[in-house]
């Protein structure tokens, strides 16, 4: 049986820096597709979105990561955020 994973490596932009090579069949990437910065949810052909979407699905991430980091703590991630804390809110 072949069990070889299909695994991408992506930076923090969601763009792909590489993939194994059963990665590589199953989506059909080569060089040159990795070498252009195809974004892994394009590479995965995951369901289209607007680019407002995206935006608002980038802010959420940002704001959840802030608020991980500071254990919940509102007015701390906000201040880390650089926003005030009805802005977070």
């Amino acid at each position: 049986a072949n069990s070889a994973a299909a695994l991408l490596a992506v930076d923090r932009h969601d763009l792909v820096l590489g993939a194994t090579r059963a990665a590589r069949i199953a989506l059909q990437l080569d060089d040159r597709r990795i070498a252009t910065g195809i974004p892994a949810a394009d590479a995965l052909h995951e369901a289209g979105v607007s680019q407002q979407e995206e935006i608002i699905e980038a802010e959420k991430a940002a704001l959840l990561r802030a608020l991980s980091r500071t254990s919940g703590n509102v007015s701390q991630a906000a201040a880390a955020l650089g926003i005030s804390r009805a802005t977070l809110h």
